[in-house]
């Protein structure tokens, strides 16, 4: 999910989740963790399984909005960071940080074994990065960074940026090296070359049930500043953008449906 942002910035253990399946089939999807090559079966008494496991889980809030997500009502936590050149702890014992090349593509993909080369070359070719962190030189952690416009596929809208604003995605830790602090290392270091790049923040979305990203967000020095989202009836759609107040100095997005 860009945006996922992990849902970006929502780290969904690096298998895409169409967009188009229900939520019920989405978690089932998981199942390919473990075996990219799995293929999941959806029933009837798969989906009444996955309701009960996420009542029990996340509970009856997390279940009825996960419903309305798939009817009329969507949306998403606004997170914003204000970059301020930070780049403390960098002593290489969470890694070393560096920029994705064209050539260092089979290397994320072996990362990543269930990517595109050719999806990602064309990130790369629209102007987008992509901050890896190494240790021991193998690819731990990754996380892309859109520039002028982004897509979020969770909200099938796309969104323009502002200037001086860039959006974070699919960031995705290699479960080996998951635990260590290496994402939040990447947040910290990569803010200098996003500066010198000219940006003074950086934009992402997280599910307001997802407590795991919210609180990696919180806890690396993110803010949550707002809601971004859409009312459907039908095949009418309204999108919002909503800055919680005194936030007036975030970014107000105006997403468009793709």
């Amino acid at each position: 999910m860009r945006g996922s942002v992990q849902q970006s910035l929502v780290d969904y253990g690096g298998v895409a989740k169409p967009a188009t399946l229900p939520f019920i089939f989405r978690a089932a999807y998981d199942d390919r963790l473990g075996d990219s090559t799995k293929r999941a079966r959806w029933t009837p008494a798969s989906v009444l399984v996955r309701a009960k496991q996420v009542l029990r889980e996340e509970g009856l809030k997390s279940l009825w909005f996960k419903v309305l997500g798939e009817t009329v009502y969507r949306r998403q936590l606004l997170i914003e960071r204000v970059l301020q050149g930070s780049d403390t702890d960098d002593d290489g014992t969470k890694g070393h940080i560096s920029l994705l090349g064209t050539a260092d593509l089979p290397r994320y993909a072996a990362f990543r074994p269930e990517s595109d080369i050719e999806e990602l070359r064309g990130r790369l070719d629209r102007g987008e990065s992509c901050f890896v962190m190494e240790i021991g030189g193998e690819i731990a952690h990754a996380c892309w960074i859109a520039k002028k416009y982004t897509r979020i596929d969770y909200l099938e809208c796309e969104v323009e940026l502002p200037p001086d604003a860039c959006y974070g995605y699919d960031a995705y830790t290699h479960p080996a090296f998951r635990g260590r602090g290496i994402a939040g290392a990447r947040v910290r270091r990569m803010e200098t070359e996003l500066m010198r790049m000219g940006y003074r923040r950086t934009l992402a979305v997280v599910g307001p049930e997802n407590r795991r990203a919210i609180y990696f967000n919180t806890t690396a020095g993110n803010e949550v500043v707002g809601r971004i989202g859409y009312y459907q009836f039908g095949p009418w759609r309204h999108y919002f953008c909503n800055v919680d107040a005194g936030k007036e100095s975030a970014a107000l997005l105006d997403p468009r449906r793709a």
